[in-house]
């Protein structure tokens, strides 16, 4: 405790520092600053290896040549950030926020990108990254259609508001990814693994979903329209409020599904598996659909004027705005 406080006290001088002396090296190594304040804080060239750095505010700080390998920098605020030169080698980066962050140069490779936030991060050629997060940041920074990314591991990758429409993602995975508000209209996701991800509000209107294993992800919201979802596995998914209008689930596994609030008009329900799955009266479908529905044991819990339907009617008028695609 009392070198923690040490470590504080000086960090907070050398913020107040308007220029850091690159002869002098600060030695934070294996400290605990775990959710401290240091927003443009000077730690140029200081040595914060192994250090516990998780959920800090470091928003425009000088990184300038530190030394961050194997530091725990996970759910942290590094927005900003000049890490030009920086060693984050089998640094924990999982969850951070590296927004518009100089990474030129820099030195990442074996680091912890899980759910890491890259856009508009600046990196050079000169800068040492894996090839899994090199081109998650490909992927969020630069714009192109019909990308071919099959069979690639992009699980863990934070890909929220990514540009992907008509991309090939067959049999690629991407579990536990966010994908959130991502555009994946027309995307080929045949057989694709994305079990745990979060597509909250997604559009992915005409994309090809058939055999995909999405099992306890979050399609809330997501725009479905028109999507091949046949013999897709979506145990305990959660669909409210998502659009699946003229959706073809065939076959698919929706046990335990939640599509409370759901647009289900002319859904495809040949064969589905349906037994626990949570559904709204007056979302599109007729009493015959229902009943049959029911018989396979599917639950009906409210009717649509209820339930809270806000970010059904919001998102859909939103979508709206898509359909020139």
């Amino acid at each position: 405790m009392a070198f923690y406080t040490k470590a504080k006290k000086a960090l907070i001088s050398l913020m107040e520092k308007k220029e850091a002396d690159e002869s002098v090296k600060p030695a934070f190594r294996e400290a605990d600053l775990s959710e401290a304040n240091l927003s443009q804080a000077n730690l140029s060239c200081a040595n914060l290896s192994r250090a516990n750095l998780t959920k800090v505010n470091l928003n425009r700080a000088n990184l300038n040549g530190a030394d961050l390998s194997k530091a725990d920098l996970s759910w942290a605020n590094l927005n900003g950030a000049d890490m030009k030169r920086a060693d984050l080698s089998c640094a924990n980066l999982s969850g951070t926020d590296l927004g518009r962050a100089n990474l030129r140069d820099a030195h990442l490779r074996g680091a912890n990108l899980s759910w890491a936030n890259l856009r508009e991060a600046e990196i050079s050629q000169q800068t040492v990254i894996d090839t899994k997060w090199h081109r998650v940041w490909q992927i969020v920074n630069q714009v192109a259609e019909s990308r071919n990314l099959s069979g690639i591991d992009l699980s863990a990758a934070y890909l929220s508001g990514a540009y992907l429409r008509g991309a090939s993602l067959s049999k690629a995975n991407l579990n536990n990814s966010y994908l959130s508000k991502a555009y994946l209209s027309k995307a080929d996701l045949e057989g694709a693994e994305l079990n745990g991800a979060s597509l909250t509000g997604a559009y992915l209107r005409g994309a090809d979903l058939s055999c995909a294993y999405l099992r306890g992800a979050s399609l809330m919201g997501a725009y479905l329209s028109k999507v091949d979802l046949s013999w897709a596995y979506l145990r305990g998914v959660d669909l409210r409020g998502a659009d699946l209008s003229e959706a073809d689930l065939s076959e698919a596994n929706l046990s335990c599904a939640n599509l409370s609030c759901a647009n289900l008009t002319k859904v495809k329900f040949r064969k589905t598996i349906v037994k626990q799955a949570k559904f709204s009266y007056g979302t599109g479908l007729c009493e015959t659909d229902i009943a049959e529905l029911k018989a396979r044991g599917a639950i009906f819990e409210e009717s649509l004027d209820n339930c809270n339907c806000s970010l059904l009617k919001i998102t859909h008028a939103k979508h709206h705005q898509l359909l020139h695609d």
